[in-house]
């Protein structure tokens, strides 16, 4: 039964701790600068001041002193001051009535904490407005509860500086920018012109900023104060303010730039320059419980998700704070959702946007007071949900549009000139080999070119055996997960040693009892749809041969937890396995086949079985790994790639499986043959076309043998619009681009003559010059032979279109 309670009169809190735990993330300029700009925009609004020319903001920096601070001409009263001191007080502009739309303050936190936790010595704030001056101010040199109590300054005779009247504004302003080292000559033109007419101004100051603490170097600080410009033109808090307002940079005396910062431009990918807001249903489901929710008032103008495309990728470091879906509540950026935690795709590094939730302005959810997440509740989790969806929607679109401008039927052309070219190139070697090998050698080995190359292996023609994972019994997939199968078939011969045949899954029809919880494509990707279990076996076509019952189980899975977190920086091309442990109901279990991909893009691969390859260059790499079916449904990890390589391993002749010392040359978006692929997702084996890569690809720890073209790189998409065609570019079946990669495999070749003439000795970088200058001399004639190759199939494949 309920229980009657005795209340007591007070509240007792730790009132340190709290806003320590709530407000510490301000304590970076990155999250508190942005804040006191969007203060000065809202008291601008709250004025009635509108237009950017009329609304002049100058941030102000000096790395002598380590300060910051940021000037506006709005000024503040009295009753602004009295307000302000109040701690996550809601009520701040309840009477701000059409002005409301332009005012983002939530619950006046943000720039106080900059002020408090920024600082190693104290903060100021001071106006001027209608003639009455006021200062009020922060000693954040002490570690009590006081220094969150904003108190008045004091003037020479120890008299408050509180609505003082009579002072000299020119004064004041001169006293205030001083600190700066600068004068009011110095401000920009358009600040001089404002402050002229008004009269009024409101500094915030913040001295002996933590970030820029006394023991940091001198480098440290100057790249962190010359990156201001990039972290307002990025920072959500900031975007309303740098449209609205007119926002200068001045550091150590000097305008930064001649106007002001302006939003992070980014030019939208080709054929989706316009994508049109979608609003919001006014009901949803939440995910979790599959209950309809209410998506709160509004309209269409009020509540929508507006999507768009970029043309670089977004989960680079320098663009990676962009790849997301800003959160605005109607009256600031509540929340910054991940593109990639929304849809975990390559396609999905193009996309960011902003979803608008009026409804969200409830403070049940929010998660905290620094804007930087929600909280899980039933409307949060909707629109999460549907966000998500349509996003995956934008990705498929994506998608198809990438396919249209390869043509299925353009990169068969393609590929077949570079197989052809690849020919070409093992004869061009051959035969230069030919006369030192005899002499060296003896003649041509059984081997093939190169003594040291293996022979090639032996194939058989009939399927015999058919066996299916390797004959194992089961396998087990999370939910909403899939992996790619392994299949093996054999050819008996009478010495009792089967010989391995090359099928396809092309050649396989599939047998599966429940095909509601496990479906296998024809690529032999195994999806598991919903829990369950199910045998799976293949059968070929020609010869009605089935291999081995593979019992699949599909495991519904409510998390996934990376337990071995590397704290180290890791070795470009080291392997990683990864530990995953993944709860179900009836326990966590630790042998289900892992489905994980990196967001950044070719930044490491990860195999089925979990291990993880780091890439042969420097950077960050974000894992994920998923556990369950909603786009959402993943975990992260971080690791940091160094400078440090693995040593290549060692081993016998540097080519492909059927060219000698020639690699394995493919377009990108083409996977790479080899069984000692097939732990890796379909599209884990490949390098995706794209304008972030160089055009030959060549340096992938993971494909040791392998050379990509990447038809999207900067250098090709120049070479392709010489010709024209669909939006400007030829497309990859033509002769413009079969010649192209005549030129390409031109430089590869002249790179494996360099090698094969060393026979792998070590190569100082002038042997390695002189070399390549006579490589360039002997190589020429493959040139012409390449050109005809290129235009023939070319030429070829244009007749059959």
């Amino acid at each position: 039964m309920p229980r009657r309670f005795s209340h007591r009169s007070d509240l007792e809190i730790n009132i340190s701790r709290t806003l320590e735990q709530l407000l510490r993330r301000f304590q970076a300029v990155e999250h508190g600068l942005p804040e006191l700009v969007k203060n000065s925009k809202d008291q601008y609004a709250r004025l009635d001041i509108v237009g950017a020319e009329t609304r002049p903001i100058v941030v102000l920096a000096n790395m002598a002193n380590r300060t910051i601070g940021v000037l506006d001409f709005a000024g503040a009263a009295l009753d602004d001051f009295m307000k302000w001191r109040v701690w996550s007080d809601p009520s701040l502009d309840e009477d701000s009535g059409s002005r409301q739309h332009d005012i983002e303050a939530g619950n006046g936190n943000g720039g106080k904490a900059f002020m408090t936790f920024g600082s190693l010595s104290q903060s100021m704030f001071e106006s001027l407005r209608d003639g009455r001056y006021t200062a009020m101010g922060f000693d954040t040199s002490q570690n009590s509860e006081d220094r969150f109590r904003p108190d008045f300054a004091l003037d020479d005779q120890g008299s408050l500086l509180k609505d003082r009247a009579g002072l000299d504004p020119e004064a004041l302003l001169v006293s205030s920018l001083s600190d700066f080292g600068i004068g009011i000559e110095q401000l920009p033109d358009n600040a001089l012109s404002v402050w002229t007419e008004r009269k009024a101004f409101t500094m915030v100051k913040i001295e002996g900023v933590k970030e820029w603490g006394s023991r940091r170097a001198v480098e440290h600080v100057r790249r962190s104060v010359y990156s201001i410009p990039s972290i307002l033109a990025e920072h959500p808090q900031a975007s309303l303010s740098i449209e609205s307002c007119n926002v200068w940079i001045v550091i150590d005396g000097t305008l930064v730039g001649d106007r002001p910062v302006k939003a992070a431009s980014l030019e939208p990918r080709e054929g989706f320059e316009s994508i049109e807001p979608i609003p919001i249903p006014t009901e949803l489901e939440d995910p979790e419980t599959g209950e309809s929710v209410s998506t709160g008032p509004g309209d269409e103008e009020s509540r929508f998700l507006q999507l768009h495309t970029s043309a670089v990728h977004l989960r680079m470091s320098s663009n990676s704070a962009l790849n997301v879906i800003r959160v605005w509540n109607g009256r600031n950026i509540a929340a910054n959702w991940s593109v990639a935690d929304l849809h975990p795709s390559s396609e999905s590094a193009y996309i960011y946007g902003r979803i608008a939730a009026p409804a969200l302005q409830d403070p049940e959810h929010l998660a905290g007071a620094d804007r930087a997440s929600l909280a899980s509740t039933p409307l949060v989790r909707a629109l999460r949900h549907w966000t998500s969806q349509q996003v995956q929607e934008l990705v498929e679109r994506l998608r198809e549009e990438t396919s249209r401008d390869h043509a299925e039927e353009d990169r068969q052309s393609a590929n077949s000139t570079l197989e052809d070219l690849r020919e070409a190139m093992r004869e061009f070697l051959e035969d230069e080999q030919e006369g030192r090998r005899g002499a060296e050698q003896g003649g041509e080995g059984e081997g093939g070119p190169g003594d040291d190359s293996p022979p090639p292996p032996e194939f058989g023609e009939r399927v015999d055996i058919l066996v299916l994972e390797n004959d194992a019994a089961s396998l087990a997939l999370p939910v909403g997960t899939s992996s790619p199968l392994k299949v093996r078939a054999l050819e008996n011969r009478e010495d009792g040693n089967p010989l391995p045949v090359r099928v396809s899954w092309a050649d396989l029809d599939v047998k599966t009892e429940n095909g509601e919880a496990v479906t296998l494509d024809e690529s032999g990707v195994c999806k598991a749809i919903a829990a369950g279990t199910s045998p799976i076996s293949v059968i070929h076509k020609e010869t009605g041969v089935e291999s081995n019952a593979l019992l699949i189980e599909s495991i519904a899975c409510s998390n996934a937890i990376i337990r071995n977190r590397p704290e180290r920086v890791l070795r470009q091309g080291e392997r990683l396995p990864l530990q995953v442990l993944y709860e179900t109901d009836s326990g966590n279990r630790a042998d289900l086949l892992v489905e994980a991909s990196v967001d950044e893009e070719n930044m490491g691969r990860v195999t089925r079985v979990g291990t993880y390859t780091a890439p042969g260059r420097q950077g960050s790499a974000t894992i994920r790994v998923r556990y369950g079916p909603r786009p959402e449904d993943t975990r992260t990890l971080n690791v940091t790639i160094g400078e440090e390589r693995v040593p290549p391993p060692e081993r016998k002749g540097r080519g492909g499986s059927a060219g000698g010392d020639i690699p394995t040359i493919l377009l990108c978006g083409e996977p790479v043959p080899g069984s000692q692929y097939e732990d890796l997702p379909i599209d884990e084996r490949t390098f995706h076309p794209s304008t972030d890569e160089p055009t030959i690809i060549d340096y992938d720890p993971q494909f040791e043998n392998v050379i990509f073209i990447n038809p999207d790189s900067h250098e090709a998409t120049q070479v392709r619009a010489r010709r024209g065609g669909r939006r400007g570019a030829a497309g990859i079946g033509t002769k413009t681009f079969g010649e192209f990669l005549a030129t390409k495999c031109f430089e590869i070749l002249k790179r494996l003559w360099v090698f094969q003439q060393a026979d792998e000795a070590p190569l100082t970088p002038n042997d390695y010059r002189l070399r390549f200058a006579e490589a360039e001399q002997v190589c020429a004639r493959f040139v012409p032979v390449a050109y005809e190759i290129g235009r023939r199939i070319a030429e070829r494949h244009e007749e059959g279109n």
